[in-house]
């Protein structure tokens, strides 16, 4: 094997077909793109193959662990946005509109995770979970866009609720009249 360190021993500096850099391909692995969702796909079904009973799973649900339960990165970011909402709480305590705005929001983003992870596992034609998501994304959507409004001078007022709306709008044509 040569040095030039693509792992197919031609001394060009390449790889050859079905190969990334320093690694040959077996027979039963293909190797794409080295990308990130290729890769976790592929890593999936290797382990898939050495041990039967580990389910095959799509790249999307990566971030639950084998029991179903969050892993580590969504565990984070649940405590990043708790900690982030209590900061803003503590910042405005004497403010109750806003302690309330971000009490409202913090609970409507849990429930729309949470909507979410069951829409994700739900069999197709779920209307009523579809309509939490979409009813909930809407308020999460007027509720900004009403603060960003609300600091902006009047041409941009119009081009924020433009904005929301189309969003709205656009939420509500791809759950409910789009066909999948």
């Amino acid at each position: 094997m040569s040095g030039d360190g693509d792992g197919d021993g031609d001394g060009d500096g390449q790889c050859g077909p079905g190969q990334a850099a320093g690694r040959t391909a077996g027979p039963d692995v293909e190797w794409a793109r080295p990308n990130i969702p290729s890769l976790m796909v592929w890593v999936t079904q290797h382990q898939h193959h050495q041990n039967p009973t580990i389910p095959l799973r799509s790249a999307a649900a990566g971030a639950m662990d084998r029991d179903g339960r969050p892993g580590w990165l969504p565990s984070l970011g649940f405590a990043f946005l708790s900690f982030n909402c209590g900061m803003a709480v503590y910042r405005s305590w004497p403010d109750t509109s806003s302690v309330a705005f971000v009490a409202v929001a913090y609970v409507a983003l849990l429930l729309l995770f949470r909507c979410l992870h069951l829409l994700e596992r739900a069999p197709p034609g779920r209307q009523g979970i579809k309509l939490a998501v979409w009813g909930l994304s809407t308020l999460l959507t007027l509720m900004f866009s009403s603060k960003v409004a609300a600091i902006m001078p009047p041409w941009a007022q119009l081009l924020v609720w433009a904005m929301g709306i189309l969003t709205i709008v656009a939420g509500f044509y791809a759950f409910f009249l789009a066909r999948p």
